[in-house]
């Protein structure tokens, strides 16, 4: 079950995956299909996918496997901003 791509706040968009067929693929596949969706929704605006967060849950009992993903849409030429600009 996808739920498509949710604005968070001005820059900041979520998509998530769950997957419940039971394979031992489950979890790749829910973290892919957030990463296609993001990937799709981003190049509409000639944009690529920089990840925020992403949060990935093994399948459990009553619960099945699933992956959440928090992403902005950046220029293609645009440098990531460094995590840690200490000289």
């Amino acid at each position: 079950m996808e739920h498509g791509v949710l604005q968070v706040n001005s820059y900041i968009f979520e998509v998530a995956a769950t997957r419940s067929k039971g394979a031992s693929t489950d979890l790749e596949d829910a973290t892919q299909q957030d990463y296609s969706e993001a990937k799709a929704f981003c190049a509409k605006q000639d944009r690529v996918v920089e990840t925020d967060s992403l949060a990935r849950f093994e399948e459990d009992i009553g619960r099945p496997a699933s992956a959440t993903l928090r992403f902005r849409c950046v220029k293609p030429d645009q440098p990531e901003p460094p995590h840690n600009a200490q000289s």
